[in-house]
């Protein structure tokens, strides 16, 4: 395999997943819709103005497009959003836009400025549109078809005047079109014309051989053709009305010229005629009258389900701009006609293309060669492969020669195997005897180049040869292997005229040329990033001898231009700058001076002279990017062919011939803002005048265009700007800039398009505009801050002379005054010090002041350090060493004590400085003044400790001269009686403010008074920063001098103010409830007290109201303390909203509260206002999200009826509550005498049972519970009994008292007592017999119940078993904490427990989980409804289905009636009690036999 085919093979297959070519036309498409904020989908109409925005019409408004951004059009006449009919672009470049339902208007393009011209309306009386439909238009007039009518509007007067109607009025005119004084009409009936020389309306028929029909009668186009005549686009087709002999349109010269289709437009463009229908785009041939289809947006690559094209404009970039219906507006490069595409019959893929003659090429594919006709656009196959399991690329035809020598009829074909001679005639391979002599076609023989008539490079693994077809010559290149490995080479170039006589070669990252006379190898280019793995060579050349330039496409580096003489770069294009790939194959360049370069990723158009390059890829029309690498040819009529990966593409090059430079001159701007401010743009608003900004603009956006549609994804621009801020960008893809914030100044931006490789393809166009600069940073402003700063200069000048002048007159006195200052030194215990640095020594100056006689002039520094204070010795040792080691001017200052020769200790000030030598620079010495300040030391230490003392003591200190002016005070003072704080002065106005004119003149008076050493002391108030009124202590003392007289007063003031607060909040615990912030009992007594006496001297009334809440406890311990409290606080809040001014609420204790009423005048009020207060208080409440049912008992005593004094006001008034409790609850009672007799009866019973409690005067009786299963009885509930004076009294009455009075304790163990003594034989035949004790919460709560009950067993030699005990509900909730532990531990001690009256309490089920019970009874109330209610029923069961669950048994009381016994039995429960079975009897009539007997046969 030759090294030149394999590396073809490896270009496929690395090449292999590029896509291929685009199949249609459709595809083709690009659309502008959403994505370009084009936000309608219904296209009207669309044109491009002279600018080069293109101007769309939809349904719900109008679009400017410049290529980047649509953009709605609006103006102050309220455009936006109309339904558009049409656009016209007028001869003076304007836009006149006709709307549905708003009229007609002209809009400027430049200023973007509408003007109103119809309104719409043709009778302005009438609310009916009658909008222009369709436009002519004339030098000085418009012609408009508004519904049947024609109307000429003047441009000038601005007139609309009636020109012709069609006969019938409900016509519709669709088209208009002008023609030498004739007007040609379009109607939705037919077609007319207007003659304006005589005023005649005609009809022309349209039809030649075809019938007319009601479609092809409906005239949608009009347009006049040089050629043709007028074009006639109907719903069914387009005619052709001929001219005539003297160019006037012959209206009986007309012809079909499509029939059936829709016409909805129609263009003549330089790549053809294009007609719009319903059923897409399609091609006229007007030479055969023929159309054929181009493209349907249907075929497209975007989801569109129908093909009309309503509307065709073509742009100045070569775009076909197509309104669609559904879908926007769409695109196509109608230049992409201008390539034409040889696809052929099997292998596409193009390796080499050879023109025969006129009429044939020959075409070397990866599977044979291929004959191919221009004229009948046939192909032929030959040498083919056969063998479909071969090797891929055996058959491969990789170049084609022609054999000059050997005839028409023979072809050199460079193949897989070598160099072959083919017959044309034969279509085969005819045997050459040199060929196999020198087996050219056999060997491993590649880079095979022509390099002159039938003689050939070539090369193989050995050498570089030269072979003669004709003459059979295969000789040796002399000298070039001895330079170059053929191992490493790729291919001969054929010979260029720039090197005649020349080889030119290329090796796997080289390009030679090679003489071989002189045995001379020169490099022509290196790679510069060639790798061993990897060839980076030169595929192609062109010479380009205009410019004395070799253009060379290279496989991975690009397209390099070299000097052809030098060979120095002259210019590189590859994927950096201006090529979208590095991998180049072949250049041809055309008649134009443009260079065509083909590549692996499009195609590529280089001008010459401007380096400019257009690309072209497969939306531009080509049918692959991926070219191949030696496939490309010049065709005898000039046009390129190029093989690529799916066949040949051939086009002419002189039809692109300076397409770019025509596009780049309508460079312009197309939009400039701020974020600042609305700026309004339009086209010309800075075309002459700049754009002026303010200091504070920012935000600015500058848009441009080239209006270049056709290559907008190819577009670079160039931007600069030039000003106080310059910048500049190369290669920008976005058609904006922006700018944050500019300095002040002028500015110049200046655009322009480029390619990537910097050559510049427009004219700049420039925006010119100003900032301005900040008042405070105008160049007014700044040299205004010149002129401050040269003055305060000249300022700082004149005072730095002055006191240069001053200081050395200053100098002068300082020397005459030199004695005078050391006697005053002396004289304040201070004198002049020195050190020497040469000798390292002080002056003994202050010798005699430590008591030092006969020193020396000077010790050494030591010596003097060894007298000082060891406190201080080392610091300043330490501190003296960095002063003297010091390189730059600094003062000594220094404190610290000496020794006295006595031996105590003398304080020192010392100053210094260090004096320099003048020219050296050298320390001499450290001359400074000493002062001795022990007094003053012991002086300012006194004085800071009073100073401190004074300041910081929390009193107020205000000390007052003789003449009581304040002269002093301290910070607390100044704190709080001046506004202005510590920083303020001492003022009298300060005192006089605080205590008022009337109390200081007291005050100073009392002052005054004072002799000497007196005090005198009072309490006030006075106003000060904190408060109006200021509690205080003052005390005041007349200081006295040393005279015995009056020299200053000091007046000390205490703050009272915490003394006071404490005052009134103990005053207020002791009256308040501290809970619910109402008065408490004692308060309220003395509020009685005081409303009793005041009532009596008013003659009036007054009530005390106790109120007492029921069930408050029950409350306290489910919810808990804190929810108590709450509770109370809310019920405060609630009875308080309906107290009125004469009322007191007041908390008597606990859940018990007073209200006294004062002035009672009216009962029926009082009584509507308990009625309401006890309403309220029954309400259901939240607290905590917790709902609380609670009410109140209420009773009313009043004075003066029921009593005369405070005490017995409250008694009455609780005696009432009680009764009031006793009678359900939730009401309210007044206290008369008769509940009083009853409080006395209930006294004199209750004697009687203390009495009767101390002589066990109570007996038993007993209720049997019986086992209906077992028929036996199982026990009895023992049932206390009373007698009193003869009479029997009531459990229910008498039980109570005993839990109030605490006798229930005694009565309950008497009666267990009995109950032993009275049953001990059936307690003693029967183990499994029980008493069942009823205890009552008093009972149950005590602490040492367990034991007592015990106790009581354990003596009558009773197992705890046999006891049972009966609790109710009210029990657990007196304090079910304590409860449960008692509970507990009566169960610990083998007691049973029942819950008696179950299902009636507050919440039974709470308690089974809680306490330890063994048994439910039923309460009678529940068993009574047996029969009555169905409900209680249910109750029933799930209470024993419950018991059943949690492994109890239930007992069912108040059994009287078979029915309910039977219904018991049937769920099960049988174990039951009540007056059905027996009634509660004596022990005697318990134990007799007739008793047992009743029973079980009741059972």
């Amino acid at each position: 395999m030759s090294k030149f085919f394999f590396i073809v093979y490896m270009f496929i297959f690395v090449c292999s997943q590029h896509s291929f070519a685009s199949q249609t036309y459709s595809e083709q498409l690009q659309r502008v819709t959403n994505n370009e904020q084009l936000s309608q989908s219904f296209i009207v109409k669309s044109l491009q103005d002279d600018m080069g925005y293109v101007w769309i019409a939809t349904t719900e408004g109008l679009y400017r497009f410049d290529g980047y951004q649509v953009t709605p059009y609006e103006s102050e006449l309220g455009l936006k959003n109309n339904y558009i009919n049409s656009i016209y672009k007028a001869i003076d470049g304007q836009i006149l836009v006709n709307t549905q339902l708003a009229g007609s208007y002209l809009i400027n393009p430049n200023t973007l400025q509408a003007e109103l011209i119809y309104s719409g309306h043709l009778n302005q009386n009438q609310e009916k549109f009658s909008p222009v439909q369709a436009v002519a238009e004339q030098s000085a007039h418009f012609y408009f078809s508004i519904d049947s009518h024609i109307y000429r509007y003047g441009k000038t007067s601005k007139d609309l005047t009636l020109i012709s109607s069609l006969p019938d009025e409900n016509m519709f005119i669709r088209a208009l079109s002008l023609y030498q004084n004739t007007l040609y009409i379009g109607a939705d009936q037919g077609l007319y014309v207007y003659n304006f020389a005589n005023n005649d309306l005609q009809q022309i028929t349209l039809s030649d051989i075809q019938e007319v029909t009601n479609d092809s009668n409906n005239v949608k186009f009009l347009s006049i053709d040089d050629e043709l005549g007028l074009l006639v686009g109907t719903v069914e087709g387009m005619y052709r009305i001929a001219f005539d002999e003297i160019k006037n349109i012959n209206p009986s010269a007309l012809t079909t010229l499509i029939s059936d289709y829709n016409i909805w437009d129609y263009i003549n463009t330089p790549y053809g005629e294009f007609i719009a229908t319903e059923s897409g785009l399609f091609e006229f041939d007007r030479k055969n009258t023929s159309i054929s289809p181009i493209l349907n947006f249907k075929d497209s690559n975007y989801n569109v389900t129908e093909n009309t094209i309503n509307d065709i404009m073509f742009d100045e970039s070569g775009l076909l701009w197509l309104g669609s219906r559904t879908h926007g507006i769409f695109t196509w490069a109608a230049q992409t006609k201008k390539f034409k595409k040889i696809t052929l019959p099997e292998n596409n893929i193009v390796n080499t293309i050879y023109q025969d003659n006129s009429k044939l090429l020959w075409i070397g594919t990866d599977d044979g060669l291929v004959q191919y006709n221009l004229e009948t656009q046939k192909s032929d196959l030959y040498l083919q492969s056969k063998d479909s399991k071969a090797v891929y690329g055996l058959s491969a035809i990789g170049d084609i020669f022609p054999a000059y020598g050997k005839g028409d009829n023979y072809l050199w074909l460079a193949t897989f195997s070598g160099l072959d001679l083919f017959n044309k005639e034969t279509t085969t391979f005819e045997k050459n005897k040199y060929i196999t002599q020198y087996k050219l076609n056999t060997d491993y023989t590649f880079g095979i180049a022509q390099v002159a008539p039938d003689t050939f490079a070539y090369i193989n693994n050995d050498n570089f040869y030269i072979f003669n077809g004709n003459t059979g010559e295969n000789r040796v290149i002399n000298g070039l292997k001895e330079q170059v490995s053929p191992m490493l080479a790729y291919t001969f170039h054929t010979p260029s005229e720039a090197f005649p006589g020349e080889l030119l070669l290329s090796t796997s990252d080289t390009l030679y040329r090679y003489n071989e006379e002189t045995a001379t190898l020169i490099t022509i280019f290196k790679s510069k990033t060639a790798k061993n793995n990897l060839y980076h060579t030169v595929e192609n050349y062109y010479y380009d001898a205009k410019r004395g330039l070799l253009w060379l496409a290279t496989t991975q580096e690009g397209l390099i231009a070299v000097n052809a003489k030098t060979y120095q770069q002259v210019h590189v294009f590859d994927k950096h700058n201006s090529l979208n790939t590095n991998s180049i194959f072949k250049l041809f360049a055309d008649n134009k001076d443009y260079l065509w370069i083909s590549t692996d990723n499009g195609l590529y158009q280089l001008n010459l002279d401007t380096l400019n390059i257009t690309t072209y890829t497969i939306k531009d029309g080509l049918s692959n990017n991926h070219f191949t690498a030696l496939a490309a040819l010049r065709l005898h009529n000039n046009e390129l062919a190029f093989g690529n990966r799916s066949g040949v593409l051939m086009f002419d090059p002189e039809q692109f011939d300076n397409e770019q430079r025509k596009i780049n001159n309508n460079l312009a701007i197309t939009n400039i803002s701020l974020f600042s401010q609305a700026l309004n743009y339009s086209p010309s608003k800075y075309s002459t005048d700049p754009l002026m900004l303010k200091h504070d603009d920012m935000g600015l956006t500058v848009r441009f265009s080239n209006f270049d549609y056709k290559n907008i994804n190819k577009t670079y621009y160039k931007v600069e700007l030039t000003g106080p801020s310059s910048l500049s960008y190369n290669d920008l893809k976005s058609n904006q800039v922006f700018f944050t914030k500019l300095q002040p100044g002028d500015y110049i931006l200046s655009v322009s398009t480029q390619q990537r490789n910097g050559v510049i393809t427009s004219d700049p166009i420039q925006l010119k505009f100003s900032v301005a600069y900040a008042p405070w940073q105008s160049p007014i402003a700044y040299t205004l801050y010149f002129i401050a700063i040269v003055v305060i200069l000249f300022l700082f000048f004149w005072q730095y002379r002055s006191r240069k002048i001053a200081i050395e007159q200053a100098h002068r006195a300082a020397v005459h005054s030199k004695t005078q200052t050391e006697l005053a030194l002396k004289s304040n215990k201070s004198g002049v010090w020195n050190y020497s640095f040469a000798d390292n020594s002080v002056n003994t100056d202050r010798g005699a002041e430590l008591g030092y006689e006969n020193l020396p002039e000077r010790i050494d520094i030591s010596s003097f350090f060894n007298i000082m204070h060891p406190d201080e010795r080392r610091r300043l040792q330490s501190k003296w060493n960095t002063f003297t080691n010091q390189t730059k001017q600094k003062h000594w200052q220094a404190t610290y004590r000496l020794r006295h020769k006595d031996g105590h200790w003398l304080w020192f000030h010392d100053l210094g400085q260090t004096i320099y030598n003048e020219d050296t620079k050298e320390p001499l010495y450290v001359s400074g003044i000493f002062t001795n300040i022990t007094e003053q030391l012991a002086n300012e230490q006194q004085a800071k400790i009073l100073g401190e003392a004074f300041s910081q003591i929390n009193d107020f200190l205000l000390i007052l001269d003789e003449d009581l002016v304040p002269f002093s005070a301290n910070n607390s003072f100044m704190d709080v009686f001046s506004d202005e704080g510590r920083e303020g002065g001492v003022t009298s106005k300060l005192f006089i403010n605080a205590i008022g004119q009337a109390k200081c003149r007291e005050f100073a008076t009392i002052l005054k008074a004072l002799k000497p050493k007196e005090n005198w002391r009072t309490n006030t108030y006075v106003k000060t920063t904190k408060a109006e009124k200021h509690p205080i202590h003052l005390s005041a003392t007349a200081v006295a001098n040393e005279k015995d007289k009056v020299s200053y007063y000091v007046i000390v003031i205490t703050d009272l103010t915490e003394q006071k607060r404490a005052e009134n909040e103990l005053r207020y615990l002791a009256n308040y409830d501290a809970l619910t912030g109402l008065p408490n009992r004692s308060l309220m007594n003395q509020k009685i007290e005081n409303a009793i006496t005041s009532a009596a001297k008013d003659d009036s009334q007054c009530a005390v109201i106790f109120i007492d809440l029921d069930k408050f406890k029950p409350v306290n311990d489910s919810f808990g303390h804190a929810v108590g409290d709450k509770l109370l606080c809310n019920i405060t809040e609630r009875v308080s909203q309906y107290l009125g001014d004469d009322a007191t609420f007041g908390r008597q204790s606990g859940d018990e509260f007073l209200v006294l009423v004062e002035n009672v005048t009216s009962m029926a009020s009082l009584q509507h206002t308990l009625n309401e207060m006890s309403k309220e208080l029954a309400n259901k409440v939240i607290i905590e999200d917790f709902a609380i049912n609670i009410s109140a008992s209420i009773g009313i005593a009043l004075y003066p009826y029921d009593a005369t004094s405070t005490d017995a006001l409250i008694r009455n008034a609780d005696i009432a509550m009680m009764h009031a409790k006793q009678a359900g609850r939730n009401g309210f009672q007044f206290f008369n005498e008769k509940m009083n007799e009853q409080i006395k009866q209930k006294l004199i019973l209750e004697n009687d049972l203390k009495d009767a409690a101390r002589d066990n005067l109570f007996f038993n009786h007993y209720q049997p519970i019986v086992n209906t299963l077992d028929k036996t009885i199982s026990g009895v509930e023992l049932l206390m009994r009373w007698e009193n004076q003869g009479k029997p009294v009531s459990p229910a009455l008498f039980i109570p008292i005993a839990e109030e009075t605490g006798l229930i304790d005694m009565l309950t163990e008497q009666a267990l007592q009995r109950a032993i003594t009275e049953l001990a034989p059936l307690l003693n035949i029967n183990p499994l017999f029980y008493i069942s004790l009823n205890l009552s919460p008093k009972h149950i709560l005590k602490a040492n119940i367990t034991q007592q009950l015990s106790s009581i067993l354990e003596k009558a030699q009773i197992k705890p078993q046999q006891l049972r005990l009966e609790i109710t509900e009210n029990t657990l909730l007196e304090d079910k904490y304590k409860a449960a532990k008692q509970l507990k531990s009566l169960q610990a001690a083998g007691f049973k427990l029942f819950l008696d009256d179950f299902g009636t309490g507050y919440s039974s089920l709470t308690y089974l989980s809680q306490f330890p019970i063994n048994v439910i009874k039923i309460d009678q109330s529940f068993v009574n409804s047996i029969g009555i209610d169905k409900g209680d029923e249910s109750i029933i069961k799930t209470i024993y289905s419950l018991a059943e669950n949690l492994e109890l048994y239930c007992i069912a009381e108040g059994v009287e009636t078979r029915e309910q016994l039977e219904f018991l039995k049937n769920i099960g429960c049988h174990k039951l009690q009540g007056y059905y079975l027996a009634r509660p009897m004596s022990a005697n009539d318990l134990m007799s036999p007739e008793c047992f007997e009743k029973i079980i046969d009741l059972i």
